[in-house]
This record gives C-alpha cells, sequence and structure tokens, in this order.
C-alpha cells in the first residue's frame, strides 16, 4: 500500500470520526429542544434533561463542556479533511454546521 492510499483512509477515518462526533451534538441538540418544548419552565426542562443522562454528567457545565471538546475535535479532524479534494466540500459543509452547534453551545455557558 501506498502513501496516497494510507493518507486517504487517514481522512476517510478522521472523516468519520468527526462525522459521528458531530452528529452526537446535533442529536443533544434537538434532545434538549425537544425536551424544552414539553415543559412549563426552564427549570423542569432542565431536570427532565439532565435524568437521562447518567449521575456523574447531569452538571451542566461538564454535559456542555463535553459537547464543546467533541465539537472542537470535530471541527480540527474535518479541518485536516478538507485538504482533500473529494472530501474537501464535505468537510467545509460539516465545519459550518459544527460551528454553529459549537457557538450555540458556547452561548449556552455565558
Amino acid at each position: 500500500m501506498n502513501n496516497t492510499d494510507e493518507t486517504s483512509l487517514k481522512e476517510k477515518i478522521y472523516l468519520g470520526i468527526s462525522s459521528v462526533f458531530s452528529v452526537v451534538a446535533l442529536l443533544e441538540f434537538i434532545l434538549w429542544i425537544l425536551i424544552f418544548k414539553r415543559h412549563d419552565s426552564f427549570k423542569d426542562a432542565k431536570t427532565a434533561y439532565f435524568n437521562l443522562f447518567p449521575e456523574f454528567l447531569r452538571h451542566a457545565g461538564l454535559a456542555t463542556g463535553i459537547t464543546i471538546l467533541l465539537l472542537l475535535i470535530s471541527i480540527a479532524l474535518f479541518s485536516y479533511v478538507y485538504r482533500n479534494k473529494k472530501l474537501g466540500s464535505i468537510s467545509l459543509g460539516f465545519i459550518i454546521i459544527t460551528s454553529l452547534l459549537l457557538l450555540c453551545n458556547i452561548w449556552s455557558i455565558l
């Protein structure tokens, strides 16, 4: 196997990992919206949302911090893959979406 094939496989793996991290963050965001719509107060929604997580993740700062870390890793990996001509446009789309999710998560801790 030559270096071109290895690099291509590496880029595909990076694209897969970063896609999974981004989808996890997106699903978490959608879950929050759905739960928030079903409750009358922010406090009730927050309690219901964090009851879905294991005990050690039931702190807003920790959960948001982990999500931000996943999104930063995703952006870094997507940026690496962006140099590939075939995967570059896909990576750019994911970089934009992931960056918007990152901004939402950073905004939520302000």
